[in-house]
């Protein structure tokens, strides 16, 4: 028992040490790469910038236009389409990004010139099915928790981890379902009261 008091706040030091790190290393690199990939797309906009030839208006700006879009925001699309995407940004405004416009990008259609955001019953019934799904798992894992108590030393190890990365990763799944689904709802509540107005 004591040894377990002991042993918690260093095994978390050092886990947060090597998992922390590397995580915020990473974040980084990503970052620069960004910054980088945006300096290179400017570069060529401005090497092309005084060539007037059908290639360039038809192919390069479009091409470099395309580029710029998705280094900032993720989406890959086509020329002609950036433009309804600013548009729909600016119409729900609040604290919408880019990243809750990726998260929705399956249910948007493009078909017209105003974005339409088209969550099915069947995907909404999903979402709702992942949630319950969740909120049982992590009561599961409370019921579980709390039945072994202190006792959980008396057990496998292996065992114990093996189940907790199978939850942790069950979890994800369920996560990785949820969150779409609730951002394209709460943006269709959105879009709502915007387009009443």
């Amino acid at each position: 028992m004591e040894l377990l008091k002991i042993l918690t706040p260093i095994v978390a030091a050092f886990i947060g040490a090597f998992i922390g790190q590397p995580l915020i290393y990473f974040t980084n690199l990503v970052t620069r790469r960004k910054i980088k990939k945006i300096e290179n797309t400017i570069e060529s906009f401005k090497l092309f910038e005084n060539y007037e030839t059908q290639f360039k208006t038809e192919f390069i700006l479009p091409d470099l236009k395309e580029t710029y879009f998705y280094i900032q925001t993720g989406i890959q699309t086509n020329e002609k389409s950036i433009e309804k995407y600013i548009k729909f940004k600016n119409e729900l405004s609040l604290n919408y990004t880019w990243k809750h416009i990726v998260a929705v990008n399956s249910y948007l259609d493009l078909s017209n010139d105003i974005i339409e955001l088209k969550l099915s019953k069947t995907e909404k019934i999903k979402g709702k099915i992942a949630l319950i799904i969740l909120l049982i798992m992590i009561l599961s894992i409370q019921q579980i928790i709390l039945y072994l108590g202190l006792d959980l030393l008396k057990y496998d190890l292996l065992k114990i981890i093996i189940f907790s990365l199978i939850m942790f990763c069950f979890g994800i799944v369920l996560t990785s379902i949820i969150q779409p689904i609730s951002i394209a709802r709460s943006i269709e509540k959105r879009l709502r009261t915007t387009r009443q107005c």
